[in-house]
C-alpha cells in the first residue's frame, strides 16, 4: 500500500500479519516468541552464536526454549547464566496492561531524581549522563510538529 500526505514523499508501506507469518513458518505463537527470545529482546540476553540461521531451524524441530537447551551442543552454545528466558516468554504472552478507562494522564514537572531512581537504581538501565537539555515545550512531537 502506496501512503501520501501533502508535503511528505510517497513510501511504500508493508502490512505484516502475525497469523500469516505464523503460518508460513509453521509455528504456533507460543514457538513464535521462543524464536522471538532466541533472536534477542529487551527483557534478556540470547544464546551466543545462535542467530536467525540457527533459531528458526531449531524452534521448528524442537518446538522449545527448553528441549533446544536439552538438544543442543551447551558447550558450543551456552545459555547465559541464570537466563530468565521463561519470565521473558511470560511478558510477551501475558503482558501486564491496564485498563485505560481507569487511568488518568496529568502532565507535572518532572521528578529528575526520581526517574534516575527507577529507571537506573530500579529497573537496571544504562545511565548516560550527557542528555540532551530537556524542551521547554509540553507539546507532543511527532511527525505532525513544523
Amino acid at each position: 500500500m502506496d501512503t501520501w500526505a501533502p508535503g511528505l514523499v510517497p513510501r511504500r508501506v508493508e502490512e505484516i500479519s502475525l497469523p500469516e507469518i505464523l503460518k508460513s513458518l509453521d509455528l504456533t505463537q507460543e514457538q513464535f516468541v521462543d524464536l522471538c527470545i532466541l533472536l534477542g529482546c529487551d527483557y534478556c540476553d540470547k544464546i551466543k552464536g545462535i542467530g536467525l540461521k540457527r533459531a528458526l531451524p531449531l524452534i521448528q524441530s524442537h518446538k522449545s526454549i527448553e528441549e533446544i537447551i536439552r538438544n543442543i551442543d551447551c558447550l558450543k552454545y551456552i545459555p547465559p547464566e541464570g537466563w530468565p528466558f521463561r519470565e521473558a516468554r511470560e511478558l510477551f504472552l501475558q503482558p501486564m496492561v491496564v485498563n485505560t478507562d481507569e487511568v488518568t494522564l496529568e502532565w507535572s514537572d518532572l521528578d529528575e531524581e526520581g526517574l534516575v531512581q527507577l529507571l537506573v537504581h530500579e529497573k537496571k538501565a544504562k545511565y548516560v549522563s550527557s542528555v540532551r537539555p530537556r524542551e521547554t515545550s509540553r507539546r507532543p512531537r511527532g511527525i505532525w510538529t513544523q
